[in-house]
């Protein structure tokens, strides 16, 4: 082997050290990038859980009996109003959830025979209303369902948190 041969070979040696440590500097970005991406997306899904929680009580609002003889209100339009709303924010739910957990997240609205899209779809076509009234039942499981959803997205976000640190 000749001198030359000794030389190319150290600085191949030097630079698939130096490729291989850039490689691992890359996969650390790009698992960090990863994490703060769902880390952002779960916020947003917990920002629009709030949104509609505040959004519920305004339909109690309007079924209320004094606010119902009010001139010019219409019932219907108004719980419709907030069932596109409501439908808004869960369908921004979905799209920002991360894969990783919205199986488990999705799951957690269908229980004890409830579907969550299936009542704020309710609002929308006034079916919500029973003799300008809402099933207070139904309402509670909805904002039970939201809360539970909430609580699950935060456990998430700290878990993120922590891969973030």
């Amino acid at each position: 082997m000749g001198v030359v041969d000794i030389i190319m070979t150290i600085v191949n040696v030097i630079i698939t050290a130096v490729s291989l440590w850039g490689a691992h500097n890359s996969l650390k970005y790009y698992n960090k990038s990863k994490a703060l991406s769902a880390h952002t997306n779960v916020n947003k899904a917990l920002v629009e859980i709030e949104k509609m929680l505040n959004k519920l009580p305004e339909a109690l609002t309007a079924t209320n009996k004094n606010r119902q003889n009010s001139r010019g209100m219409n019932l219907v339009k108004i719980i419709c109003n907030i069932g596109n709303d409501l439908h808004g924010s869960y369908n921004e739910i979905r799209s920002c959830t991360p894969i990783e957990f919205s199986a488990d997240l999705f799951e957690l609205e269908k229980q004890d025979e409830f579907e969550l899209l299936k009542y704020i779809n309710s609002y929308i076509s006034g079916e919500v209303l029973k003799d300008n009234k809402l099933n207070s039942t139904e309402y509670a499981l909805c904002q039970k369902r939201l809360m539970a959803m909430q609580e699950f997205l935060k456990t998430k976000l700290d878990e993120v948190g922590e891969k973030l640190k």
